[in-house]
C-alpha cells in the first residue's frame, strides 16, 4: 500500500494486559513494517508526529477479534512519528496476518492508561495484508485523534504532552523525577473538572486540555519529593489541596475553617506548578503568599538567583522531604546553598516585587464542566453500543457458519479451524465491551460527578471504586478464559483429522494458561479510607511495607 493517506480511522485496541504472546510458531516469517503516526489535538487545533511512543507488530489469528493475536515485534517512533523495523511470526502453516498497534508509553516513563491500569492504544485494521510470506509491508501514515472535535484533548495529545514534559525535565535536571515514572490515567467517563495528581500518577478527565501536562507533572515532582503516599495523604486532607483554584485569587479559594498555615501550603504547592510550567506574570498589586500566582512568581525570582535554576530547586526539595510547604520555608532550606540569610532571601524578594511595577496575569484553564465531559462520554457511549450491535450481527453469523464446518483434512484446515473459533472469541469481545459500557454508565452517574468527587478528595473515598476495578478485571479474566476453553473444546472434532488443528490447540492451551496464571497471582487493588486506590500507585507501598501515618 504505497501511498500516504492524511486520514484513516484507526481501532481502538482490545487490551488484555494480563494475555501473553505465544512463542515461535510453525509458519516463521520476517516482516518488514513502515509506516507515520501522526497525532491531531483538538485542544490545540495541531497535529504533529507521534514521537516516542512504542510501535508494536501483532498477527491476527481470530477474524473478527483481537484476543487470540499473537507479538511478533516493537520498535519505537521516531521524531517524525516514523517506524521501521522487522517483526517475526506466523500462524501454525500459514504465514502472519500482521497489523500495527501504536500503545501510548514510552517505556522510558511515561505511560498513558484507563481506570483499569490498562496502557491505551489504537490498531491499524487488523485484516489488511493477510497471509505476508516475509518482504515489506508499507502501512501508510496514521493520524490519530481527528474524531475528537475541535476544543477537546486527544488521548494521543495527552500523553504526547505528558512525554515532552518529562524528556523537558530529563534533559533540563540529567536525570528522571524523583518518581522515576509518571503515569497519566486518561478517565473513560466523568471523574473530575481538573486534573488530579499524587505522587506519580495524574488522574486525567476525559478530553480535558494537554496543555496541562507540565502543570501536573510538576506536581508530581514536588509531591513525590515531599514523602510517601501516606504523606501525600495527610497533606491532601491538612492543607485540603483538592479544591478548585484560580491561579490569582485573592482569598486562595479558601472556606471558612481554612487557617493561614493551609492558605500558605495549597498557594505554594500550586504555585510550584506553575512557577515549573512558567506561569510566573504574578498577581498585579497583590502580595500574599497565599496566593498561588504570587507564590509561582516569587520561586521564579528565587530560580534566577546566581548558581541557583531548576536542578537547584528540585534538589532542595527532594533534601527536604515533609518539611516544606510554603514559600517561607523553602527559601529557609535554599538560602544556605546562595550563601545568605533566609531573611535576606525574603528581603530580596519583596524588593524585587516591590519594584516590579504591574504584573501580567497568565490565562487561567477553566474547569472541564460536568456538562461537556458528560457530552463527551455521551458520544463514547453510543460509539460502544454501535460496537456491541455490530459484534452481536458478527456472532449471529460467526454462530451459523460454525454449525456447518468447511472440510478439514490434514493439511487444510485453516478455515474450519478460523470458523470454529471464531464465535467464543466474539462473545468474549461482546461481554467485554457490555462490561465497558456498565462501567460508563456507573462513572457517569451523579455519584462520580465531579461535585461529588472534588468534596471526597480531601475527607476520603470509600472502597466503591475499588470493587468496581477488581470486578471489572475479574469479569475480564473469566470471560477471557471461558473463550479459550470453548475454542478448545470446539476445535477437538478436528484434532484426529489435522496436524493443523492439532498445533492451534496447542497454541491456545498454552495462552489459556498463561492467562490462568496471571488470574490467579493478581490480587486486585486495596481500598484504604484515605484516597482513591489505584493499581498504579500500589507496588511501591507494597514494597515498603505498612507505614504509619504521621502526626500532625
Amino acid at each position: 500500500m504505497g501511498a500516504s493517506r492524511r486520514s484513516r480511522r484507526v481501532a481502538i485496541a482490545v487490551a488484555v494486559p494480563f494475555l501473553l504472546a505465544g512463542g515461535r510458531t510453525a509458519s516463521d516469517n520476517d516482516v518488514r513494517a513502515v509506516g507515520t503516526f501522526l497525532c491531531f489535538d483538538g485542544s490545540t487545533n495541531q497535529t504533529f508526529p507521534l514521537a516516542g511512543a512504542r510501535v508494536e507488530m501483532w498477527d491476527s489469528d481470530c477474524d473478527g477479534s483481537t484476543i487470540c493475536d499473537d507479538f511478533m515485534g516493537s520498535s519505537r517512533l521516531d521524531a517524525a512519528g516514523h517506524y521501521d523495523f522487522t517483526g517475526h511470526g506466523g500462524d501454525p502453516f500459514s504465514p502472519p496476518d500482521p497489523y500495527i498497534r501504536v500503545v501510548y508509553n514510552d517505556d522510558a516513563g511515561v505511560r498513558l492508561t484507563d481506570e483499569l491500569d490498562s496502557d491505551r492504544s489504537v490498531d491499524t485494521p487488523e485484516h489488511d495484508h493477510d497471509n505476508t510470506a516475509g518482504g515489506t509491508i508499507d502501512f501508510g501514515t496514521f493520524v490519530i485523534g481527528g474524531d475528537v472535535g475541535a476544543g477537546n484533548a486527544s488521548k494521543c495529545g495527552v500523553w504526547h504532552a505528558g512525554h515532552d514534559a518529562f524528556q523537558s525535565y530529563v534533559a533540563l535536571i540529567g536525570e528522571p523525577p524523583p518518581a522515576g515514572k509518571w503515569d497519566i490515567e486518561y478517565w473513560s467517563g466523568v471523574w473530575s473538572g481538573t486534573p488530579w495528581t499524587n505522587t506519580n500518577t495524574t488522574h486525567w478527565p476525559i478530553h480535558y486540555w494537554s496543555s496541562a501536562a507540565t502543570h501536573e507533572f510538576a506536581h508530581s515532582v514536588r509531591h513525590f519529593a515531599d514523602g510517601d503516599a501516606n504523606h501525600f495523604n495527610w497533606d491532601v486532607t491538612r492543607f485540603r489541596y483538592a479544591r478548585n483554584h484560580d491561579i490569582c485569587a485573592a482569598d486562595a479559594n479558601q472556606i471558612a475553617t481554612d487557617t493561614h498555615e493551609m492558605g500558605l501550603a495549597f498557594g505554594f504547592n500550586e504555585g510550584w506548578a506553575e512557577f515549573w510550567e512558567g506561569q510566573t506574570g504574578g498577581c498585579g498589586s497583590l502580595i500574599s503568599d497565599e496566593i498561588e500566582g504570587n507564590n509561582a512568581w516569587a520561586l521564579n525570582q528565587l530560580s534566577r538567583q546566581p548558581g541557583v535554576g531548576k536542578k537547584m530547586m528540585v534538589e532542595v526539595l527532594k533534601a527536604h522531604p515533609g518539611q516544606i510547604h510554603s514559600l517561607d520555608e523553602f527559601a529557609g532550606f535554599l538560602a544556605p546553598s546562595v550563601g545568605v540569610s533566609n531573611s535576606a532571601l525574603m528581603q530580596n524578594l519583596a524588593d524585587a516585587r516591590a519594584g516590579r511595577g504591574t504584573a501580567v496575569q497568565v490565562k487561567q484553564r477553566p474547569i472541564m464542566t460536568a456538562q461537556r465531559m458528560s457530552a463527551a462520554v455521551h458520544v463514547e457511549m453510543t460509539e460502544v453500543q454501535q460496537a456491541i450491535a455490530n459484534l452481536r450481527t458478527q456472532l449471529d453469523v460467526a454462530t451459523r457458519r460454525a454449525s456447518d464446518l468447511p472440510p478439514c483434512v490434514q493439511q487444510d484446515c485453516a478455515k474450519a479451524i478460523s470458523v470454529a473459533i471464531l464465535p467464543p472469541m466474539l462473545r468474549a469481545d461482546l461481554a467485554a465491551k457490555q462490561a465497558f459500557l456498565q462501567r460508563l454508565t456507573y462513572m457517569s452517574s451523579e455519584r462520580y460527578q465531579p461535585s461529588v468527587l472534588m468534596a471526597r478528595l480531601g475527607g476520603g473515598e470509600d472502597s466503591s471504586f475499588a470493587t468496581l476495578v477488581k470486578s471489572q478485571e475479574e469479569r475480564l479474566h473469566a470471560l477471557y478464559e471461558r473463550a479459550f476453553e470453548e475454542a478448545i473444546q470446539a476445535l477437538r472434532p478436528l484434532e484426529t483429522r489435522s496436524e493443523q488443528a492439532r498445533a492451534e490447540v496447542g497454541e491456545l492451551t498454552e495462552k489459556l494458561e498463561k492467562l490462568r496464571t496471571a488470574r490467579a497471582t493478581w490480587s486486585g487493588p486495596e481500598a484504604t479510607a484515605s484516597q482513591f486506590t489505584f493499581k498504579e500507585d500500589l507496588a511501591a507501598r507494597k514494597a515498603k511495607g505498612p507505614q504509619k501515618r504521621p502526626h500532625q
